[in-house]
């Protein structure tokens, strides 16, 4: 099993951070690749980051209402491999 970290990804050449508004999955939960797991606010626009491997969520790094900056672990996705 591996470990996969979900990072705040960067929505435009100047967003520099986010909001984190709420988790759509928790910790434990089995997710897919391509599943939306947070809905993120930042600046003027407002997306859901996805999961970027199948496997379970191990942890959740981030609070809902937490600012965090680009680049940022978010969660953490253990693999199925």
């Amino acid at each position: 099993m591996k470990l996969v970290e979900v990072k705040l990804p960067q929505q435009g050449a100047s967003m520099t951070d986010g909001d984190i508004v709420e988790w759509l999955v928790e910790v434990g939960d089995a997710v897919e690749k391509g599943q939306e797991i947070v809905e993120v606010d930042a600046a003027k626009a407002s997306f859901t980051v996805t999961a970027p491997a199948s496997g379970t969520v191990k942890t959740l790094e981030k609070e809902e209402d937490e600012t965090v900056d680009v680049g940022d672990v978010i969660a953490t996705i253990e693999t199925r491999e």
